[in-house]
């Protein structure tokens, strides 16, 4: 665009970007925007949500008119897209919004949703953003976690998992998904790294583990949880803890995860103690092979959280009670 010198005194604005400013207002100034890149699709929702922004009319006409052509988007492209929105403040209400406008079956196919799928998504996503804050919030120490299990869970959620994706940004997810296949195939098709999907599918395998616990939970029960949760205990604890931040959190769940987090902070000392005999010395001197060993471990190391073993006689005696009936 040429233009006289003196004109670049005063504003030029062609496209009336200035009043749709003032007025909060999102606009595509050419018909064939989401044509030339469906990615746009994705990007109107966000910056209306960030901005506060509403999307005028006829711009959302052809988003409603266009949507088919984010099946065409590469997988990565969707993916950072995605991730800019569930790191985005109350980024998960833009979940609704892709259902809204009849995104998500295309974005996320095999995700389900409903109102209270979202309530339990937007919970997980506040818990974690306030976690991840740069200052942990006050409300989060003092309405159910100290500030030693609230720095736990900070950096076990702010940890990068892949790029800069953390694993803050895909604990909402898992409220979108019943089965951990159809979790799986969603995130290979946006392209999510291996670490990022077996995250997520350990996570809806291992959900259900937390509520059974019993109060107060033992030595042992802790030790099983966090060894058979693949990883994820932690993460367990966060999607359990969630609805507490909306205050809609059972008082037992609370202090379900308050126990285990206390076990976790002192997890070498009462969780993890090395066993007191090696598989290769088990193996010596009870003729042991294959599984056989690392059951007999298992079952040493479960002894010592216990109390029931404190030394290497008391570890070859308590292994000897119990595979004698079986040699």
């Amino acid at each position: 665009m040429a233009l006289r010198a003196t004109a670049l005194e005063s504003l030029i604005d062609p496209f009336q970007g200035a009043r749709d400013l003032q007025s909060h207002t999102l606009r595509a100034i050419a018909d064939q925007s989401f044509v030339l890149d469906p990615v746009r699709l994705l990007r109107a929702l966000r910056q209306s949500h960030e901005l506060d922004f509403q999307i005028e009319p006829l711009t959302n006409s052809r988003m409603q008119r266009d949507r088919e052509l984010l099946a065409l988007v590469s997988g990565e492209r969707v993916r950072d897209e995605l991730v800019k929105m569930l790191q985005a403040p109350h980024g998960t209400r833009l979940i609704g919004r892709l259902a809204e406008f009849d995104y998500l079956r295309l974005v996320l196919p095999h995700a389900q949703w409903s109102l209270t799928i979202q309530e339990a998504a937007d919970q997980v996503h506040e818990l974690t953003s306030r976690l991840c804050a740069n200052s942990v919030s006050a409300t989060v120490h003092n309405a159910f976690l100290n500030p030693d299990h609230t720095h736990v869970l900070a950096d076990y959620v702010g940890q990068p998992l892949a790029d800069a994706r953390t694993r803050g940004t895909l604990l909402p997810l898992a409220a979108l998904y019943a089965a951990a296949g159809d979790a799986e195939a969603d995130l290979r098709r946006l392209k999510y790294s291996r670490h990022e999907i077996e995250f997520v599918r350990a996570l809806l395998r291992r959900r259900e583990s937390f509520s059974p616990l019993a109060l107060p939970i033992t030595p042992l029960e802790a030790h099983r949880f966090f060894r058979d949760a693949d990883g994820v205990g932690l993460g367990v604890i966060c999607l359990a803890l969630s609805p507490a931040v909306a205050g809609t959190g059972r008082s037992e769940m609370i202090e379900r995860a308050t126990q285990l987090l206390d076990y976790y902070i002192r997890r070498a000392e009462l969780l993890e103690p090395r066993p007191l005999l090696d598989g290769a010395e088990i193996a010596e001197r009870f003729q042991l092979r294959g599984p056989q060993i690392g059951a007999a471990v298992r079952a040493l190391v479960e002894a010592q959280v216990q109390g029931l073993v404190t030394s290497r006689e008391s570890a070859e005696q308590f292994l000897r009670s119990m595979l004698e009936p079986h040699a």
